[in-house]
């Protein structure tokens, strides 16, 4: 997510800063259908030339389905570090190792589906990581090599940094979306926080900040500072990442935990719960009701009563098509014919 002011817009693609790293996916088009997922040998002809056309169809801006931050140039592919093929649905899903003109270290993961010598992208993710030698096109050239240091939570610069994104989750015209927020954001205090030199210098802030309903949000969020000669420079919030406690305690006798099908009836009913739950009027979100795309990964946890607790991960979009990546912990008790929503964790972009 890149935000260049308050009120500014958002990028069209998934972008979550992490350091000296960023993160890219499309929104998956499918979510696949149960069945043996087994290795396949990475040097297989069929194989490499799924990779290979992989990367031509993500080098060309033309043809690409989702944008990579930062890339510059043409994508090089340099090894095929995994590759799955599942029985059922005959997805092939690789994991690519691959570099661009600038040397960025880009790792791509992606989905598709092959017939003859055909191909059918379904879903397409990964990072993209820079070394202090490369740049990053929005900061420009890194002015210090090396990575981030500890910085003081209480300096002015860190507590205005902090001000900032929570100044950009309150904005009503921003693109940044806080699930659940109930009134305006108040900082508490930011627990850690480091910087970096990049063209100024970047904040990665840990902090905790309240709403007008009680709820307690645990945020961690990026904000370039550029350099310049104003003595109050323009910031940019990069990501605003976190998580929302709304119910505690919640049920005991909690067992293990076990991947399901997020396909499964159950699981959808537990994710759109959610999606109700967080479009529910106590703390619509600003940008329009959330609509749920997918659900790409799902676990269960048995519960006191014969409950269960249900860990949905979902894909998100809201009216202004911002890009919402979601968990939601979601306990349903069938015997009481209860559905509660225990937490929810969210990344903007």
């Amino acid at each position: 997510m890149a935000q260049r002011s308050p009120n500014g817009g958002g990028l069209s693609y998934l972008l979550i800063n992490m350091g000296g790293m960023v993160s890219f996916g499309d929104t998956p088009s499918r979510n696949g259908t149960a069945g043996d997922v087994s290795p396949v040998d990475p040097t297989a002809p069929a194989v490499q030339q799924a990779a290979a056309w992989v990367v031509g169809l993500l080098s060309n801006p033309a043809t690409a389905p989702l944008q990579i931050p930062s890339l510059v140039g043409a994508l090089a592919l340099t090894n095929i570090s995994t590759a799955s093929a599942n029985s059922s649905s005959g997805l092939l899903t690789l994991t690519l190792l691959c570099t661009d003109d600038a040397q960025h270290r880009i790792t791509i993961g992606a989905a598709l589906l092959a017939a003859g010598s055909s191909f059918s992208l379904q879903a397409a993710w990964g990072t993209l990581a820079f070394t202090s030698a490369s740049s990053d096109p929005q900061r420009g050239s890194q002015t210090t090599p090396g990575g981030a240091t500890p910085a003081d939570p209480a300096s002015p610069a860190v507590q205005q940094a902090a001000a900032f994104a929570i100044a950009s989750a309150n904005d009503p015209s921003s693109p940044t979306v806080v699930p659940f927020q109930s009134g305006t954001l108040v900082l508490a205090n930011v627990t850690n926080a480091t910087q970096q030199v990049a063209a100024g210098m970047v904040y990665g802030i840990t902090l905790t900040a309240t709403d007008a309903s009680g709820h307690v949000f645990k945020l961690t969020a990026k904000v370039w500072a550029p350099s310049g000669s104003s003595s109050t420079p323009s910031l940019v919030l990069e990501s605003l990442a976190g998580s929302v406690t709304l119910v505690a305690p919640g049920p005991g006798g909690l067992g293990n935990a076990t991947r399901v099908d997020p396909t499964s009836p159950a699981v959808r009913a537990a994710a759109a719960f959610a999606v109700a739950q967080a479009n529910a009027p106590a703390w619509a979100p600003k940008a329009g009701p959330l609509a749920l795309v997918s659900v790409p990964l799902a676990r269960q946890q048995p519960a006191d009563g014969g409950s269960v607790v249900y860990d949905v991960v979902m894909v998100l979009v809201d009216t202004r098509q911002n890009t919402l990546q979601g968990a939601a912990k979601v306990w349903v008790n069938a015997a009481a014919g209860t559905t509660t929503m225990l937490a929810f964790t969210f990344s903007s972009a």
